[in-house]
């Protein structure tokens, strides 16, 4: 069943197949941070927060402002650029360069020590039938 992005349902689900990726665990194991996934739509900013521990995602929800104050990275992008990104049609890499994707909170240093992981997390990510 097609889950909207960016929803309640869609980060459950995107959890629960984080967790059973067994790629993403191995790369993860040392990661511990949380992360927002986030777009603008209809004016208004939605996140997906995930909090990630080790290899496993231990919540993942809509981002509410204690999540954004708290979290370790904030990662923007327009609702077509997710769109893209899910659909293959766009390399993150090359969003990043663009400045397509826009790392709003953390340092970039940091988060490219787990880019095997976040490339992971995406490929995770297609895995959901997802409408926009």
């Amino acid at each position: 069943m097609k889950q909207k992005a960016f929803s309640n349902e869609w980060a459950h689900l995107y959890k629960e197949k984080i967790n059973s990726n067994n790629e993403f665990k191995n790369l993860a194991v040392s990661w511990s941070d949380s992360l927002i996934l986030e777009t603008n739509e209809e004016k208004e900013k939605v996140g997906v927060l995930l909090v990630l521990k080790n290899g496993e995602c231990t919540l993942a929800k809509i981002a509410d402002q204690n999540d954004y104050d708290s979290t370790t990275y904030v990662i923007n992008a327009k609702i077509d650029v997710w769109r893209n990104l899910l659909e293959g049609k766009v390399d993150p890499v090359m969003a990043i360069m663009q400045k397509k994707l826009i790392l709003v909170k953390g340092s970039l240093t940091n988060l490219l020590k787990y880019v095997n992981a976040a490339k992971e997390l995406l490929k995770t990510a297609k895995q959901i039938e997802t409408y926009f």
